[in-house]
């Protein structure tokens, strides 16, 4: 049921990305470099997604919240680069902190990690004749990533493991 509910909310994030990418400023990035105000547009964009990824997550237990807001992120990372998924991560990672609980500096770390890590297999991407899979993939590391630094960080780490469980087995 909690996947479902999210993928139900995450279909708000797709809407917004989709009609974002057929403005005529989306376009027109990708027809030349990346100028200063385009990367300021990305990250602005971008970090208003994850932010919004986070409040249309699920509180679960002990202020932890099963939500979208690495997706910002990671598509921040594989558009503009390891900076820009990095500034977006770390936007939405202090946000994410501002809310507390006991996965909440786990969660502001994972998002800059993920950021990277979209930023950092852009060129993978950009070079692949299987933009979906790869993105799929990286999709698909970054969540381990951020289950390892949960897991790492999040205090006490009992609290942490039955989180992933509850989120593994919903």
């Amino acid at each position: 049921m909690l996947y479902l509910q999210l993928l139900e909310r995450m279909s708000i994030i797709g809407l917004a990305a989709y009609i974002f990418s057929r403005s005529i400023f989306f376009k027109r990035m990708f027809t030349k470099k990346f100028t200063n105000e385009d990367k300021l547009i990305l990250v602005v964009f971008f970090s208003f997604l994850s932010i919004l990824g986070t409040y249309l997550g699920i509180k679960v237990q002990g202020g932890a919240i099963a939500n979208i807001r690495p997706i910002g992120a990671i598509v921040a990372g594989l558009i503009g680069g390891p900076l820009i998924g990095a500034i977006v991560g770390l936007i939405a990672g202090l946000h994410r902190y501002t809310l507390g609980g006991f996965t909440a500096l786990a969660c502001a770390f994972s998002t800059v990690a993920e950021g990277l890590t979209g930023g950092f297999l852009k060129s993978t991407l950009i070079k692949s004749k299987h933009k979906v899979l790869i993105s799929f993939f990286v999709g698909i590391l970054a969540e381990v990533i951020q289950v390892v630094i949960v897991l790492l960080m999040a205090k006490p780490y009992s609290a942490a493991l039955e989180l992933e469980k509850t989120l593994a087995y919903q």
